[in-house]
């Protein structure tokens, strides 16, 4: 899924890390090599969903009131690893009032991620570059201990409504960004209009699953070499379909403000933030949407001990 523009391709902006020259100019990238050789199917299994990474600093510890009991309520049994600079004693506390079992804290150190993000350009004040970076190196951590597992990649800021219903024959599941319209326009670095998708890529990164160190291993590199023309955790991912045995989440989940429309009827995960202010009425009704799922799952494990792991 590649956007034309007259002899550019959006593809052209995500950055090759060693294998890539940056004209700051042009805010291009000449590409000298191939983003990575092919890596075949690992297994002739199917994968699935066998275990959820999110990473959530103080400042999204409320972002769990969401995530963890829809998480468990949507993928019972399944472990939930949390990446946290939260002390241990009020990350328990959380999951107790929540009524959340068989979560594992994993430490965060914001602070090791800052030499890796020397290059990458932050689009908005509210991103953190280093828990970006975080983001992508606890999932190779997760992926590393437990291969061959599926491990389910879940940005803080998704309520899950209904679980993903199926296995696929893949190494790497990425989300389509669906948009509800492809003429959106953002500002790039120097304030000037280009389309979204060019910034931002066909994929969104806050919902991924893999089983392939191979993959986590390449990702990472890319995010670091950074480049001034996109964001690129995600536009880099538009090179994964032709080096990673691949597959697609349908539109059920990832539904974000992107869609420019309210949630649909099966949405089976909303990614939003609950205390962004709405300034639209899809907005409003992700929100709602969120919330609801969230408080349904909070309720059913109050009142069921059963479901809490």
């Amino acid at each position: 899924m590649i956007q034309s523009h007259g002899n550019e391709r959006s593809s052209d902006l995500v950055n090759l890390g060693s294998t890539a020259r940056v004209s700051w100019s042009t805010k291009r990238a000449q590409r000298r090599g191939s983003p990575a050789k092919r890596v075949p199917l690992s297994s002739d299994e199917p994968i699935r969903v066998d275990r959820i990474v999110t990473v959530a600093d103080k400042n999204l510890a409320h972002e769990l009131d969401e995530w963890l009991p829809s998480a468990r309520l949507c993928y019972p049994g399944t472990a939930l690893h949390v990446a946290t600079d939260i002390p241990e004693e009020e990350f328990q506390s959380i999951t107790s009032r929540l009524n959340v079992e068989n979560v594992i804290r994993m430490p965060l150190d914001l602070s090791a991620a800052t030499p890796k993000i020397q290059k990458v350009n932050k689009w908005a004040d509210h991103w953190i570059l280093e828990a970006i970076w975080a983001k992508l190196d606890t999932l190779r951590s997760v992926v590393t201990d437990h291969p061959g597992e599926g491990i389910m990649l879940a940005d803080a800021d998704i309520t899950f409504l209904k679980p993903i219903d199926r296995s696929f024959h893949a190494d790497v599941v990425l989300s389509p960004y669906y948009f509800g319209d492809f003429t959106q326009k953002t500002r790039d670095l120097d304030g000037d209009l280009i389309p979204l998708a060019e910034r931002d890529g066909w994929f969104n990164a806050g919902m991924i699953l893999t089983r392939s160190k191979e993959f986590c291993d390449w990702w990472i590199p890319q995010y670091e070499a950074g480049h001034p023309g996109s964001f690129v955790e995600q536009s880099a991912l538009e090179l994964v379909p032709g080096s990673f045995a691949t597959d697609y989440l349908d539109a059920r989940h990832n539904f974000g403000k992107w869609r420019l429309s309210p949630p649909a009827p099966d949405t089976a995960s909303v990614h939003m933030h609950i205390h962004e202010k709405s300034h639209r009425t899809d907005i409003t009704m992700l929100k709602i949407a969120a919330q609801k799922a969230a408080a349904k799952a909070r309720r059913l494990l109050r009142d069921n001990p059963d479901k809490r792991a």
